[in-house]
């Protein structure tokens, strides 16, 4: 491929467009819809947007949503943004542009800690993202290394880098790696014994508030039968009292207006208290010793 020709141009527009879709469109569609289901992710309703874009939220703590899109974006920049911003003849400046987005988004990840289980903060962290530091790292040090060796010697480049070739750097820096992978692997198993011996200790917790609560209910003194025998007369006798006082109440107070007679016609109180008083006086004026009988009162 010749540069500066219309072959080169015809690429050179079709990678524009690619370049539209991936690395500037999806970060930013992927903002999009999860800008768009925001409210249910941080209220935890499922919905059919939440659904389906499970992937890009569900393995972080619902605050930290948008997380995945500036994963994506630290990726980009380390990968492609930084050849687009420095030439080829910068290339010392490209590692270091790509050295410094990687400590920075790994010191973001420690601050922030965005993923729902502790391991994976640490494992994406101080593992993948110190990782990859020490190879731009190992990167920077083979290219000052050949520029050293190329402008002046390889006796130059070996007493100004303290190294005699390029495989002496990558030994080195392996060994710096693989030290660094067994103190992540500590620092993890120690995070996974933590919490495992929180998760005993809560459980451990709630059986001892079960058993507490049992022994006081146990430590309650019992009602005596004699006690329980009295406590049912009271409240017999108070029951009596009160349908008592609602029947003497309910009971008239006065005589009533109008009687039956014997034969079933009603006749007036008065009426007949008057026939009574008047056979008294015929009884003593006639001289009988028995008082008459007057009429019948049912």
């Amino acid at each position: 491929m010749v540069c500066e020709t219309d072959q080169h141009a015809q690429i050179k527009s079709l990678a524009y467009v690619f370049f539209a879709i991936w690395p500037v469109g999806m970060p930013l569609l992927y903002l999009f819809v999860l800008l768009a289901c925001r409210d249910a992710v941080i209220e935890k309703r499922s919905t059919p947007l939440t659904r389906a874009t499970a992937f890009l939220h569900q393995e972080y703590v619902r605050w930290y949503f948008w997380w995945e899109p500036l994963f994506v974006i630290q990726r980009l920049m380390v990968t492609g943004f930084v050849m687009m911003l420095f030439a080829a003849e910068l290339a010392v400046l490209r590692i270091t542009f790509g050295i410094t987005a990687t400590v920075l988004y790994m010191a973001m990840l420690l601050i922030f800690r965005p993923y729902i289980r502790r391991d994976l903060n640490f494992l994406a962290a101080i593992g993948s993202q110190l990782a990859l530091a020490f190879s731009m790292l190992v990167l920077l040090y083979m290219r000052i290394f050949n520029d050293i060796s190329a402008r002046y010697s390889q006796e130059g480049a070996r007493q100004i880098m303290n190294f005699d070739s390029p495989s002496q750097i990558v030994g080195v820096t392996i060994i710096f790696a693989f030290i660094s992978l067994i103190m992540l692997a500590g620092m993890t198993s120690y995070e996974a014994v933590v919490e495992n011996a929180k998760a005993k200790l809560n459980q451990v917790a709630r059986r001892l508030s079960v058993v507490r609560q049992s022994l006081r209910r146990l430590s309650r003194p019992p009602i005596a039968a004699s006690e329980q025998v009295a406590k049912a007369n009271m409240e017999a006798a108070s029951a009596a009292t009160r349908a008592a006082t609602e029947h003497a109440q309910l009971r008239p107070s006065s005589v009533p207006q109008s009687v039956s007679s014997a034969v079933g016609t009603p006749v007036a109180a008065s009426e007949v208290t008057q026939g009574v008083s008047e056979q008294e006086k015929t009884s003593e004026g006639l001289g009988y010793g028995e008082r008459p009988v007057g009429r019948t009162i049912v």
